[in-house]
């Protein structure tokens, strides 16, 4: 291994590989995180590192982009693709309040787009295209109002909402849909108009092909085109941690905390599964490329929950499938400082870098 000067606090690292069968991870980049760090993104393209002092947007080949100092009341948003950066500055000395002084839009090369005062969103979510959804409420209160601008700030219009519990929206911006826990799921187009509706679930999704999204509740995944649902599939899971579809490579991966279990939509065929026999090891992340060629998932094992923050060992793991099953590679880090749903594993969309995230450093390998 051979590790370059440091730069900026980004350590390059070259000629440092480990490889399983025909899979070989090749570690090109690493940025070490202090313990205040976190990141923001899909860790796909470009990705933020923030705190409450400082933001710092990445690309994919780990090059620092952008950066600027924000206060203590300053948080970031950003779409997940990292083409989008919001910061959101609320009225009291930290981001609780649900007062917001103003929302603030910058491209990734830190040019300023435009701000927008004193709105009544106090949260938001920025889909890849650039169109914004302000949410005016919390999780969980009686009613609340989604305010959809455009990528310009120009707002397009205020849907009510009643029994607000969250919100996804499709990257492509042109579709959401709100989670009303009991009373199911109600699909918006990007006009704010109702469209659809679907069954209570607890994990749902959206292909990247909007027309098609996914839901699971109680043991069954439910899949759902243009808002009348097409197919049903039973898995070995009564809850899951996560899940995501590939229409067009006739692929769906769910994943628990013990078991991955990838199916064929057309037929609803259980293709295969991996299942974790380790008492203390669990599965924390899933993603899975644009060509559906590799799947990528984090696992952890905390040994160190009840024992002083001194003797704490952690154990992290990046296992890398290809989608058919066929081949595994699996990277190993320890690590002292632990965080709730870390290490994550992302892939970038065409496959050709893996990311691993811990709450001590970013690492993003070559797929060889």
């Amino acid at each position: 291994m051979k590790m370059l000067p440091a730069m900026g606090g980004l350590l390059l690292m070259i000629q440092a590989s480990a490889a399983w069968g025909a899979i070989n991870l090749v570690n090109s980049v690493t940025i070490p995180l202090k313990e205040d760090d976190r990141v923001m993104g899909s860790l796909k393209r470009n990705f933020l590192i923030y705190d409450r002092s400082n933001v710092a947007l990445y690309n994919q080949q780990g090059d620092k982009i952008f950066s600027k100092v924000i206060k203590n009341n300053t948080k970031p948003v950003m779409a997940s693709n990292g083409n989008y950066l919001g910061l959101v500055t609320y009225d009291t000395r930290f981001p609780t309040a649900l007062k917001t002084e103003k929302l603030e839009m910058y491209e990734p090369q830190g040019k300023f787009r435009w701000k927008l005062d004193n709105p009544a969103a106090n949260s938001f979510v920025i889909a890849d295209d650039g169109a914004i959804f302000g949410i005016e409420g919390v999780e969980g209160m009686s009613s609340a109002r989604i305010h959809m601008f455009d990528p310009y700030g120009i707002l397009v219009t205020i849907v009510p909402i009643s029994n607000y519990h969250s919100l996804l929206v499709a990257s492509s911006g042109k579709k959401f849909i709100i989670d009303k826990a009991r009373d199911g799921l109600e699909v918006y187009d990007s006009l704010g108009n109702l469209i659809g509706t679907a069954p209570v679930s607890r994990t749902y999704v959206f292909d990247k092909d909007d027309r098609y999204f996914a839901t699971f509740f109680n043991g069954e995944f439910h899949l759902f085109q243009d808002q009348k649902e097409i197919r049903t599939i039973k898995s070995s899971e009564i809850v899951i941690i996560d899940m995501v579809i590939n229409v067009q490579a006739n692929l769906a991966v769910l994943m628990a905390s013990k078991r991955l279990e990838v199916f064929e939509l057309t037929t609803g065929k259980l293709l295969w599964e991996f299942r974790l026999t380790e008492e203390r090891k669990w599965f924390t992340s899933l993603d899975l490329d644009d060509a559906a060629r590799f799947i990528a998932c984090g696992l952890d094992i905390n040994q160190g929950t009840l024992v002083t923050k001194e003797k704490r060992h952690v154990e992290g793991y990046l296992y890398l499938f290809t989608s058919n099953g066929k081949t595994m590679a699996q990277r190993r880090e320890d690590y002292a400082l632990w965080g709730v749903g870390l290490p994550r594993g992302a892939l970038s969309p065409s496959a050709g870098v893996v990311t691993l995230l811990t709450r001590e450093k970013l690492q993003q390998f070559f797929i060889k």
